[in-house]
């Protein structure tokens, strides 16, 4: 059914011809790889720190809003909830 083939050096699969412009729809519909450029404007962004930096600032953003939090059900429940 499927066929193999090598094409310098890669292993490749071969539709059946009677199943080429169903597999050709189907993976347009599907395709959501992302484009060089936005690959490349990924890698530089990750590359040059900015994702680190942000993940660090959202920790410290979230860990703030969950102590405020914590402390407003510590002072509301008192000694009926642990947290």
């Amino acid at each position: 059914m499927f066929k193999s083939i090598d094409k310098q050096g890669k292993k490749l699969l071969q539709r059946p011809a009677s199943l080429e412009m169903g597999v050709n729809q189907d993976l347009a519909r599907i395709d959501v790889r992302p484009q060089h450029l936005f690959q490349s404007v990924l890698a530089g962004f990750l590359g040059e720190g900015h994702f680190s930096r942000h993940v660090r600032k959202m920790r410290q953003t979230y860990g703030e809003r969950r102590d405020v939090l914590v402390n407003c059900i510590a002072g509301s429940a008192g000694a009926c909830s642990t947290v």
